[in-house]
Order: structure tokens, then sequence, then C-alpha cells
């Protein structure tokens, strides 16, 4: 199996546990969606898409990606994963920073200055949307130790 269709594969895998994630959600209707309406929607079209991709041609060999690109890629999965299990721990603002930073670095953008700006702006981006904008809250727990 070429490494299109392995990561193909692993999408359709994504797709099916989101999928199942979301099915004890109420749908609702259409007039008033529930809380599982959009992630049955978004979940069904992901899937779709990676069952079509699944099923083509794959990509010619000029186009397949070289070991640096896949060891990168790989790299970059195990910081979204490492991500997912700090972020209960030490909060959405520091893991989200150092992901970014991390990502950042494994992307190929230079010099620390530039990830440091590249994370910060990520990690405000973020908060104002999701704190000020949508007015949800964000795991902070290092700041429940302190107290603040």
């Amino acid at each position: 199996m070429t490494l299109d269709k392995v990561i193909i594969s692993m999408h359709v895998v994504l797709a099916a546990v989101y999928l199942y994630g979301s099915s004890s959600l109420a749908l609702g209707t259409l007039k008033s969606p529930g809380a599982g309406m959009f992630p049955l929607i978004i979940g069904s079209i992901w899937a779709v898409i990676s069952l079509a991709a699944f099923s083509g041609q794959g990509q010619p060999a000029s186009e397949r990606l070289d070991k640096a690109t896949s060891v990168r890629l790989t790299k970059v999965g195990a910081a979204i994963v490492l991500y997912l299990v700090l972020l209960p721990v030490i909060g959405f603002t520091v893991s989200t920073f150092l992901a970014l930073y991390y990502v950042s670095h494994l992307m190929g953008n230079q010099g620390w200055g530039n990830k440091l700006k590249f994370s910060l702006t990520g990690v405000i981006v973020s908060v104002l949307i999701f704190q000020w904008l949508l007015q949800l809250p964000l795991p902070e727990p290092l700041l429940a130790i302190f107290d603040i």
C-alpha cells in the first residue's frame, strides 16, 4: 500500500471515529438542529470524500512524498496527539503555543523570532475567537492551581 493510501485510510478511520463520537448527540430537526446535526454532516462529508479518494487512481510517481517529508508529517501527527494529551493537563494557551511553535519549526519557519510571532498570533487569534467572539471557556488548569 502506498503512502497516500495509508494517509487516506487514516482519514477514513478518523471520520468513522468522529461519526461514532457524535452519534450520541441529539440531531434535532432541520428547523431546529441539535448538537449532533453539524457533526453528522461534517463527518459524513469527510467520510465520503475519504472513501472517494481511496478508490481513486492515486498520485503519479512524480508527486509522491519523499522520505524527509513523510518523517516531518509523522512528527506533525505526533505533535497533534501530544497536544491533545497535554491540553487538559497544562491548558489551552501553553499547549497551543508549544504545538504551534514546534509545527512551525517542522514546516521550515526560520528563526526563533518568526516562530514566536507565529505561535503568539495563533494563540491570540484562537483565544479571541473562542473566548471573546464565541464566549466558550478554554481549559486552563495551570491558572486554576494559582487561583487566577
